[in-house]
């Protein structure tokens, strides 16, 4: 624990990246009632922490609490730095949890560099009135359970929102017992995350190494000094690995072979460090295991407890060293043959990074369903109508491939919101909630004259309303798009390939062919490719899409277009089919 922190520096914004902070209050009529509260909360923490976490190897700092009394009201406080290792922040929590479950007038809050980082857990769960900006002072763990103290409801109807606590506030609603409220998806995310423990409140991976004689005293004295040499080795300059040339307190003689236990965290940090050999050490050939492996962690960690010794932040540690190895009675080789070599599987740090994407994907599914479950079950256990309708609403979150009736799905919706006629465009919501404003000068809209046009409807596909407007015939727009696209231009002007040939100069075409004769074989050509298809699958989806009555060819290769472009999300064509209801499944 960070011993120079006071209370008063508790509020201090700045908090150190890998720091937790931990308040603990107990709601109480008198001072002697804090204080007794606060003992026995102290014994009860201390009492779970030897039951289930006594062989525990901490990465910085052991939590411990202090007391304090501010303002008239007695408290537990502590700031312990958790470095690299985010299970020993979370294993603190489980412990606050415990603890409050025992002391049922304790009230404590814990924070770090993210500030109330249970509603992160949380995000998919919390309430609509709580976020990062109001939150503090209003997130505490109670009698096992995570609290939140609400704002006055005239005041929340009145603004929409709430401002943060201050910490007197905060003190004096917990002593009110008013707004008090325990919602339980939050409480269900974040025992989702707590499930783990105690099971792995001591989590070791063993591991054979070789060492001088000295260090493995050090390691049976106190265990967690191989987290403070295994930081220092990770962490290590230029300039303190100097003292890895010389070796003067722990120069490596007397070598022995034992099983050392760390932390899969810092077993990972120690073995994945790349490093040169260090002149006092002697290392067998690479190719010769596991002597090798088991002389090359011990040269790594034995150049870690030199620098920690040696570092002008570790006076304490360094003093402890020296009293530690003063008169010391070291193993012999008796005693460490009686101990057994083990090593423990490594495979945890050999993940394959789609197997790292698939893992942090199901976390975050989880999470989701945390968040977004309302009812599971009803009172006869069976499936609520929202759960129904999740394979369809998470089809983007897993790949899957496209079939048939998926591509006539979506040209069925796009072909009923072109023919709905429900609304007119006239005031009606865009993509982007935007409303269409009517024109009211008739002078401003756009006059068509279709015998001077060259586009590709004629005056019979346009139809005038009752009221004057210009409507679209879906009916021969939709002809038009079923057929081929190279007739659609000549069709519709047949003199413009004729006029644009001959602006072309004849040696720009291969062979004696004009502009016409060239693009109509570039059609034909296009369609004999097998364009978006697999080998062999061209003539088959011909033939599927004939009852479609559209191009599902060119279907096809929209959407695995959209699939092969994860950037392609948020685009028009995504949008526009989020519009309809349409879910895009990502490819893998």
């Amino acid at each position: 624990m960070n011993s120079t922190m006071e209370f008063t520096d508790f509020d201090k914004e700045v908090i150190g990246q890998n720091e937790c902070r931990v308040l603990v209050i107990f709601r109480a009529s008198t001072l002697e009632e804090q204080k007794s509260s606060a003992r026995q909360f102290k014994l009860q923490l201390e009492h779970l922490m030897e039951t289930y976490g006594n062989d525990r190897i901490w990465q910085n700092e052991k939590f411990t609490l202090k007391e304090d009394t501010i303002r008239g009201i007695y408290c537990l406080f502590g700031s312990t730095d958790f470095g690299d290792c985010i299970s020993d922040e979370w294993w603190i929590v489980w412990l606050l949890f415990e603890a409050s479950r025992s002391i049922k007038n304790a009230f404590c809050r814990i924070i770090d560099a993210d500030g109330e980082f249970l509603l992160i857990e949380a995000a998919f769960s919390l309430p609509k009135w709580i976020d990062e900006d109001n939150s503090d002072y209003r997130v505490w763990i109670h009698d096992g359970n995570v609290l939140l103290l609400c704002p006055d409801q005239e005041n929340l109807q009145a603004y929409e929102r709430c401002k943060p606590l201050s910490r007197n506030e905060a003190i004096q609603q917990i002593s009110t017992g008013e707004n008090f409220d325990i919602p339980p998806k939050v409480n269900r995310s974040i025992r989702l995350r707590l499930q783990e423990y105690p099971e792995t409140a001591n989590n070791h991976h063993r591991a054979v190494i070789t060492i001088p004689r000295s260090i493995a005293f050090l390691l049976k004295k106190d265990k967690h000094l191989v987290s403070k040499a295994v930081t220092a080795f990770y962490y290590r300059d230029p300039i303190s690995e100097k003292k890895c040339d010389s070796m003067k307190k722990f120069y490596p003689k007397d070598l022995v072979t034992m099983t050392v236990n760390f932390t899969p965290l810092l077993y990972a940090q120690l073995a994945q460090q790349r490093t040169r050999k260090f002149a006092p050490f002697l290392l067998p050939s690479q190719g010769k295991e596991p002597a090798f492996t088991r002389a090359e962690l011990g040269m790594k960690l034995t150049c870690g407890f030199e620098i920690l010794y040696n570092s002008n932040e570790q006076e304490e540690t360094k003093g402890y060293i020296d009293k530690s190895l003063e008169g010391a009675v070291f193993p012999t080789d008796n005693e460490l043959k009686a101990l057994p070599l083990i090593n423990d599987n490594t495979n945890f740090m050999n993940i394959d990074p789609d197997d790292l994407e698939d893992m942090m994907n199901n976390r975050m599914k989880d999470l989701e369903e945390f968040g977004s479950e309302k009812e599971n079950l009803d009172s006869t256990g069976s499936v609520s109508s929202d759960d129904e309708q999740a394979p369809n609403t998470s089809r983007r979150n897993r790949p899957e491939d496209f079939n048939e009736q998926d591509l006539k799905d979506i040209i069925s919706k796009i072909e009923e919101f072109v023919e709905s006629d429900e609304e007119s465009s006239s005031g009606r919501p865009d993509l982007y909630g935007v409303e269409n404003q009517e024109v009211d000068d008739e002078e401003e809209l756009y006059h068509y004259d279709p015998e001077k046009r060259d586009g590709i409807f004629q005056s019979s596909d346009i139809i005038e309303s009752n009221e004057g407007e210009i409507e679209l015939d879906e009916t021969k727009f939709f002809n038009i798009l079923k057929e081929p696209s190279s007739d659609v231009n000549t069709k519709a002007n047949p003199s413009a390939l004729e006029s644009t040939s001959s602006e072309s100069s004849d040696d720009e075409l291969p062979g004696n062919m004009n502009l016409r004769e060239y693009m109509q074989a570039m059609d034909e050509e296009l369609k004999s490719q097998k364009i978006g298809n697999k080998e062999g699958s061209s003539g088959s989806m011909k033939d599927e899409s004939s009852d479609l009555g559209i191009d599902l060819n060119l279907a096809k290769n929209l959407i695995e277009g959209i699939q092969a472009n994860p950037d392609a999300y948020g685009g028009p064509i995504s949008t526009l089919l989020d519009s309809l209801n349409i879910q895009v499944p990502k490819g893998k």
